[in-house]
């Protein structure tokens, strides 16, 4: 990792400036939840924006650093990620970022862990064909058969009609509380109402004119890629979460994008990565082989396996890896396990867990 001749402490940005670099250079889908959490946002004096949130006494990244301009210069990077470390103190770690960065990392001490990974729908093909896609095709059938209709929607438009966008508060609420454990911080913030004028709304109705499904588009830069945030159901009706997610496809392809994010899916394909010849230090034998009980005992409660069944439905043109990268250094060998534990119960405290114990033996999960 270069050195610099000199460091600067970060300085606070506003938020406007954020939103303002979101809208022109964000790559990761994810990178527009920096606008509905609550992170403190600094800069880099070659102009790096950071998105951090302090917890545990670890200092969390919010996905990668956004840069000046439109593509990635290493040394500009690296005097950023040097003043990072100059101005917190303690752990640090970036969570939920691609390989690109975190080949970056991996040259600058730290480790990388894979935390999931993330499908892509690729426009140009993304129409169901063949014997693979027969139940999705039948399940878009029978929706379309019940009546159901997709409908494009401005969330502007939804503030100024009382009674829809009261269909949607509880839709997202009853979304929001179906579960054992719900995660509405960090990465996992939920807001319809915020950035109505970047988002889209697609809205299932059912004959009667009566929410059935949302499903909210948030555009990357150029708005040539989208990501599709999770889906609020109702409680009936077999085939809409496959017919609003294909409609949603063919409406942004005709907005010119390219490409769709379905969603990172957490807890997948946990395990230590080397990348770009860059080996990580030694991994952390003991926190190494408990990943796969950690994996088990999510899974009580957190239905990723559902989630990937429904995503492999549709058309995947490419699946890409999710990292949590941990700072390393000054950490001894054998008290590693114990800092990657450490990270991990800020990183979930950083979520705002709440648990709805009525719904622990639930069988039902969000798509």
């Amino acid at each position: 990792m270069p050195k610099t001749a000199s460091l600067q402490i970060l300085t606070p940005v506003s938020l406007q400036v954020v939103l303002d670099r979101l809208r022109a250079y964000a790559f990761n889908s994810s990178h527009f939840v920096w606008m509905l959490s609550d992170f403190t946002f600094v800069q880099s004096t070659t102009g790096w924006i950071f998105a951090l949130e302090k917890k545990w006494g670890v200092t969390l990244v919010a996905l990668e650093p956004l840069p000046p301009y439109p593509y990635f210069l290493d040394q500009d990077f690296f005097q950023a990620l040097e003043e990072l470390h100059f101005s917190v103190q303690g752990a640090v770690a970036f969570v939920a970022i691609g390989p690109t960065f975190a080949k970056l990392l991996a040259q600058a001490s730290y480790s990388n862990l894979q935390i999931g990974k993330e499908p892509w729908v690729h426009l140009s093909s993304f129409q169901p064909t063949g014997k693979k896609s027969r139940g999705l095709r039948a399940a878009k059938k029978r929706a379309l058969l019940n009546g159901i209709k997709v409908e494009q929607w401005n969330l502007n438009d939804i503030l100024r009609k009382p009674e829809l966008k009261k269909q949607v508060d509880a839709l997202h609420q009853s979304w929001v509380t179906n579960t054992f454990v719900s995660l509405q911080g960090f990465l996992l913030a939920t807001d319809p109402w915020k950035l109505t004028h970047d988002r889209i709304c697609f809205i299932a109705f059912n004959p009667d004119r009566k929410v059935q499904g949302v499903l909210i588009a948030t555009p990357l830069a150029r708005q040539l890629d989208w990501y599709l945030e999770d889906l609020w159901l109702g409680s009936s009706g077999v085939g809409i979460a496959e017919l609003l997610t294909l409609e949603a496809f063919q409406k942004l392809k005709n907005l010119g994008a390219e490409k769709v994010s379905l969603g990172l899916i957490p807890l997948t394909d946990l395990g230590f990565r080397s990348l770009a010849n860059h080996s990580n230090a030694k991994k952390p034998w003991i926190f190494a082989s408990s990943i796969r009980v950690l994996s088990a005992g999510v899974k009580t409660f957190y239905n990723a396996e559902g989630m990937i069944g429904f995503r492999k439905r549709f058309k995947i043109g490419h699946w890409q890896p999710a990292y949590l990268s941990v700072r390393t250094t000054n950490v001894g060998f054998y008290f590693r396990s114990l800092h990657w534990a450490h990270v991990l119960a800020a990183i979930f405290l950083a979520h705002k867990p709440k648990f709805y114990w009525q719904n622990l033996f639930k069988k039902k999960y969000k798509a």
